[in-house]
């Protein structure tokens, strides 16, 4: 478990950061080829854009109940309010940039925001050498649950081969039982019935005059 938190990387936050401007990018940007952009667009499949919405909200969500869980709510109103503070001061120190290079500055620092938010976890470990209990106890509940499923999985299997035991069992009973019927009705066959060859052949008696 220590291995994960404190063996953390700059590739690794590269890697938070890739994914993070990619999600805030497909949502919108300012080239005109987004998610929202799509739909105010009018064209493809309704199916396609529900479904597209929802694997967006869906990873939305995520990154944002991940980041709450490492920062808190304090944490994630700091770093939004820390956004829009730099937003605005890297604005004003460049007013002469175009309209996309604004929105393209803008979308990327949030973009670091994120990335920041995701590797928290990892960079206060690093930091401090210390990990959460939190995630110790995840954890721990984790391992409890997979060897929880992992007996359940055991006694079903334990369970099959019983029946399969059993049913094993009942049909070579069943093969005996038949075998056995068929030797007693064998057996009691010369008794019920003689050979031909054992009945005395008399002659015939002449005719009475």
């Amino acid at each position: 478990m220590a291995m994960v938190f404190t063996d953390f990387t700059p590739r690794r936050y590269l890697i938070h950061w890739l994914s993070s401007a990619a999600l805030v990018l497909m949502t919108y940007n300012p080239f005109g080829h987004s998610y929202y952009h799509w739909v105010v667009s009018g064209q493809g499949s309704v199916v396609l854009k529900v479904l597209g919405g929802l694997a967006l909200l869906f990873t939305q969500t995520f990154t944002l109940w991940w980041i709450i869980s490492s920062v808190g709510r304090i944490g994630l109103a700091a770093g939004a309010v820390i956004w829009g503070l730099t937003s605005y001061e890297i604005l004003t120190w460049y007013p002469d940039l175009s309209p996309v290079i604004k929105h393209l500055v803008v979308q990327l620092l949030l973009a670091t925001m994120l990335a920041i938010g995701l590797s928290w976890p990892h960079l206060r470990t690093r930091l401090t050498g210390q990990i959460e209990k939190r995630y110790l106890l995840y954890q721990g509940k984790a391992e409890k649950k997979k060897r929880k499923y992992a007996a359940i999985r055991a006694a079903r299997r334990a369970e099959q081969r019983a029946r399969a035991a059993a049913a094993r069992a009942a049909a070579a009973q069943a093969a005996a039982q038949r075998a056995a019927a068929a030797a007693r009705a064998a057996a009691r066959a010369p008794a019920m019935q003689a050979p031909i060859g054992s009945i005395p052949i008399r002659p015939p008696t002449p005719p009475i005059l």
